[in-house]
């Protein structure tokens, strides 16, 4: 082989051999930013969201069954699933 087609062969392999490492680097600061995010986003607003719900529930058991049988207009809410509106 000549001197010159021996250097494009090592330029060539150089080249590959840094496209695959910016490639990986991309990946992994990829995955580590999605493991940010779920640590510090998602994770942290779904720790007390078991206690919500559970305080939610006991709220809503407080209410006088009475008070929501005879309510007309709740009833017609809840029947068409409008909870966002019954909620408020």
């Amino acid at each position: 082989m000549t001197a010159q087609r021996i250097r494009y062969v090592e330029a060539k392999k150089n080249f590959f051999d840094f496209c695959r490492a910016v490639g990986v680097a991309e990946f992994v600061g990829f995955v580590a930013l999605a493991l940010v995010l779920y640590a510090g986003v998602w994770y942290q607003s779904s720790k007390g969201l078991g206690n919500r719900i559970i305080k939610s529930k006991r709220m809503l058991n407080m209410i006088p069954m009475e008070l929501v049988v005879g309510n007309e207009l709740l009833k017609e809410r809840i029947l068409s699933l409008d909870i966002r509106r019954v909620l408020t």
